[in-house]
């Protein structure tokens, strides 16, 4: 197999409605703080490259299906 031909395709995922699990009050106050109401999208990142470097990237709103795979 020619090294040359090869090319290298990842996948990675955030979502946006991201919150603190932790917070810092003075001692003997309670802590407060505010959630998303409605939480964001899942954000999907795809990028291709070879030995040369990127061959490009996508990023979609959602997961990824055979469509958006083969874009």
């Amino acid at each position: 197999m020619d090294p040359a031909r090869l090319v290298f395709v990842d996948e990675t995922g955030s979502n946006l409605a991201m919150t603190r699990r932790y917070g810092r009050a003075k001692r003997g106050q309670r802590v407060t703080g505010q959630v998303p109401r409605n939480p964001g999208p899942n954000v999907t990142l795809l990028a291709a490259m070879d030995q040369d470097g990127w061959l490009g990237e996508l990023t979609i709103t959602g997961a990824v299906d055979g469509d958006a795979f083969e874009a």
